[in-house]
């Protein structure tokens, strides 16, 4: 409220405040849903005799433009009635309209929620912005990597961090974080019964009470429990107390969700909820530990069958795609995510194969991972894990700012955006008639309906790059690729061999499932008329990573018996860019001779050499080197890894 004089003012304020029948109806959903769960309030009773002495104001005509109050024209008087209009907003997301009445309310509510100094609306308005900041993935520094520069100053001035330096502490880790969870149960142990346990739940809400602290309270121990997916230096006994806890963390989680829900519309509507039962299911599914576990299968397709069943008021029923937007984009990711990594493992498990078993637990290393700035512990990383995976998928930018300057208009920018949510939501919503998934070959008509069409100025596409990987050792090569082009926003076509799966399992602590879910498009290996077979299918290049000497060979020759070797060979004639990351020592002489053809031809061969000057704290610095060198051939810049830039001195 920026008017210059009290009258201006006071009219501006008559402009907003809320009728009688908005407070009615919306705060009743607040006091019931809202604020049990987000108790943002101080002292709710307060407020409640607040608000009876607006109702009563309200209904005595107060608020009318003719007659200034000088009682509610007051700082304090303002204050409470954004506070007031904030609550309502709240009220309106967990009320009984549908989603479109419900964005609409919220919306207009939460525009006039205003900052005079006063504590609740404050701490209301820095809620919904950290949020915000969250969800445009400012909070982190690879989401910001894209945005112009002048952005990027003001969200790093956003940041607030503490580097927290321990002596060494790898001997003690795992006791460390053990210590930490004794902690946890002990306050727990302190809660009210019905908390504790739900046999002893004697209401509703009581009921609702034990399932949202079960959910937070599992999460805060997935947290916690992380160092049970790396590689342990021993095998005592803290290490075995983190791994049960992790696994009973994130099913604990997933399970709570799927009660909640059956109750009460709060966990579909509440932002932190539903991250939480995302991100614990697709972590059961990609820890070696629980993907294969029948409790955890269960519930992993109980939350897609939920998610992919909810209509536009938030309850399982019919469905209506075009209410879809409820979730964010990267939830609606991580769930198409989901449902593809256990989509991959059903489809594999059918198969008859002789690479069916898993290696064994003790035979897999089990990397590390990141954990948030500020964490009491900064873990070595070792290798690709479920946790950095999971944040390969959360963490995909929203936008490109590179190709803001090709769009005439914001209308075109917010068509563009509409269709991308829309695309992802098809995939998830079986009403819709497009394809499930995106992640199989494109029908030859389509494709060629697609590329018949002419580009125009303001057409614009991501960049696109395939991916194929073969049997040769170093699979986590191949794997970093893909999460690389993940976060710098590159369409990926991923062609894989039955070897290069095999080879998964055992170098890796991944499953082929979970690596093919890291890619846009997924291709057989035998489908030799897929849309990147074609040299009319539009390509920036092709990596072949890691690429055997049978590959090569078969590349040289011109023998296309399968589509890696294909594609290759269409890279060749249509003059594009060919990188072959050979893996194989010594070399003979059948092997130089045939990277010295398939250079003459235009490929390159990047032997993925270790370099020495990084002084690599780890085998996972030197892959990021090598991968940050592979890219740079495409004109990609990974930022993962130190530049030469001369001697130190």
């Amino acid at each position: 409220m920026d008017a210059g004089t009290a009258d201006d003012r006071w009219k501006e304020l008559v402009q907003i405040v809320p009728q009688r029948t908005e407070v009615l109806r919306f705060f009743q959903f607040y006091r019931q849903l809202a604020y049990p769960f987000n108790p943002i309030l101080v002292d709710i009773d307060r407020f409640e005799l607040d608000l009876c002495t607006y109702l009563n104001a309200y209904a005595a005509g107060v608020f009318e433009a003719h007659s200034r109050s000088e009682k509610w024209a007051t700082d304090q008087s303002i204050a409470h009635i954004s506070l007031l209009l904030a609550t309502l907003s709240a009220g309106a997301h967990f009320s009984d309209l549908d989603l479109p009445q419900r964005s609409n309310i919220s919306h207009d509510l939460g525009n006039t929620l205003q900052n005079h100094g006063q504590s609740d609306a404050a701490w209301a308005q820095l809620g919904t912005t950290v949020r915000l900041a969250q969800t445009m993935g400012l909070h982190t520094e690879r989401s910001i990597a894209y945005l112009p520069l002048y952005i990027q100053s003001k969200a790093k001035a956003l940041w607030l961090g503490i580097d927290v330096t321990t002596a060494d502490r790898d001997a003690q880790e795992t006791a460390f974080y053990v210590n930490m969870l004794n902690h946890v149960d002990e306050v727990y142990q302190r809660a009210l019964p019905h908390l504790t346990s739900r046999a002893n739940c004697k209401s509703m809400h009581e009921h609702l009470e034990h399932l949202a602290l079960k959910m937070h309270l599992s999460l805060l121990i997935g947290v916690l429990t992380r160092p049970a997916l790396k590689q342990p230096q021993t095998q005592d006994l803290s290490y075995g107390i983190l791994r049960e806890r992790a696994k009973t963390s994130m099913i604990d989680a997933s399970r709570a969700f799927l009660d909640f829900q059956a109750l009460s519309v709060i966990p579909l509507r509440t932002w932190s909820m539903v991250h939480t039962a995302l991100t614990s299911t697709l972590l059961l599914s990609t820890w070696e530990e629980t993907r294969n576990d029948p409790e955890s299968r269960d519930l992993q397709q109980r939350v897609i069958e939920l998610f992919s069943a909810v209509s536009s008021v938030g309850q399982p029923g019919d469905s209506a795609p075009e209410y879809g937007p409820w979730l964010s984009k990267r939830h609606i990711r991580a769930l198409i995510t989901l449902r593809n990594t256990v989509r991959y493992t059903l489809d594999q498990e059918r198969e008859v194969g002789v690479f069916e078993e898993n290696p064994t637990p003790s035979e897999i290393p089990l990397p590390a991972f990141d954990l948030p700035p500020g964490f009491p512990e900064a873990v070595d990383q070792v290798g690709a894990s479920p946790v950095s995976y999971l944040d390969s998928i959360m963490n995909v930018p929203l936008f490109d700012f590179s190709q803001e300057t090709s769009l005439p208009n914001n209308s075109s920018r917010h068509s563009e955006t509409y269709t991308t949510t829309a695309a992802m939501l098809e995939s998830i919503f079986p009403t819709v008639t497009t394809p499930t998934s995106g992640r199989t070959s494109t029908p030859s008509s389509v494709v060629a309906a697609d590329h018949d069409r002419p580009v125009t100025s303001t057409q614009t596409r991501r960049r696109r790059i395939v991916v194929a990987m073969t049997g040769a050792t170093g699979a986590i090569l191949g794997i970093k690729v893909l999460l690389a082009l993940r976060r710098l926003n590159i369409e990926t076509h991923l062609v894989m061999s039955k070897w290069a799966e095999a080879t998964i399992k055992y170098e890796t602590d991944y499953h082929p499932s979970n690596v093919k879910a890291l890619a846009d498009h997924v291709h057989n290996i035998n489908d030799m008329a897929a849309p990147i077979s074609s040299g009319s299918f539009r390509a920036d290049g092709m990596i072949v990573v890691p690429c055997s000497m049978k590959t090569l060979a078969a590349i040289h020759s011109g023998f296309c018996d399968d589509l890696i070797s294909r594609t290759a060979d269409v890279m060749l004639k249509e003059r594009r860019r060919l990188v072959l990351v050979a893996r194989e020592t010594p070399l003979s002489e059948i092997h130089l001779r045939n990277m010295l053809e398939v250079t003459r031809a235009g490929a390159i061969i990047f032997p993925p050499v270790p370099a020495f000057y990084i002084k690599a704290a780890g085998v996972d610095d030197l892959v990021d080197q090598s991968v940050g060198r592979m890219l740079d051939l495409f004109g990609l810049d990974t930022e993962d890894f130190d530049r030469w830039n001369g001697w130190e001195k």
